[in-house]
């Protein structure tokens, strides 16, 4: 039986966001205002589920892990690491800047699913293939789970919870800021609800440095 609940969580301002530096694959670190934007996510997340059993489970890239740990010391759990919840890879364009990245950016073309922006990146649909699989397997024991992860992998979560088809996947897309909560529920009655999206109200009084 899939999870009940599911809290999305982007990983905090990280160098490449304020710098000339791709992100994907890029393993970058947190800013320091990253850390203190997962600091203050934790005790949001300990507001937003007092008492209750979670487990988190996040991306291996540093930036993501680096947030989940401090997440972690705020609400006394220890983060489950996973390559499953990487990124969408930018393959060529990893570990370059953006100058070089726009070099070797390829001209967007249809279907998106299975566009390649970048020489050896991966497309919305081999990421599908890669990330879905996960998210079907996550357990409703402990019913709620808490991913810490990327933007890309936030938007298709969300995709994945709506049950939207390939079709409707290639036309959408979803923002999420750093460290934004996304809090996704299962109802009494079945329905997947969408009960916040990119909230940020907790990181209202901490400066954003963030383009």
């Amino acid at each position: 039986m899939t999870v009940q609940r599911l809290i999305l969580i982007r990983h905090g301002e990280a160098e490449h966001l304020v710098g000339n530096i791709t992100g994907g694959w890029t393993d970058t670190r947190l800013t320091p205002l990253g850390i203190r934007q997962a600091r203050r996510t934790g005790k949001a997340l300990s507001e937003l589920l007092p008492g209750g059993s979670f487990q988190i489970l996040s991306s291996d890239l540093l930036r993501a892990r680096q947030t989940a740990e401090r997440i972690g010391q705020v609400v006394g759990v220890t983060p489950l690491i996973t390559a499953n919840l990487r990124e969408i890879s930018n393959g060529a364009a990893a570990n370059r800047t953006r100058d070089e990245a726009r070099a070797m950016f390829q001209p967007f073309s249809q279907p998106r699913m299975d566009w390649q922006p970048y020489p050896g990146a991966e497309t919305w649909r081999s990421f599908l293939a890669r990330l879905l699989p996960f998210l079907e397997g996550l357990s409703d024991s402990p019913p709620t789970a808490v991913l810490v992860t990327h933007a890309n992998v936030l938007s298709a979560a969300v995709q994945w919870w709506l049950q939207m088809t390939a079709e409707q996947m290639d036309h959408t897309q979803f923002y999420f800021d750093p460290c934004s909560i996304t809090d996704l529920r299962l109802t009494s009655h079945g329905f997947k609800m969408v009960h916040s999206l990119n909230n940020t109200a907790h990181l209202a009084k901490i400066k954003n440095s963030t383009p």
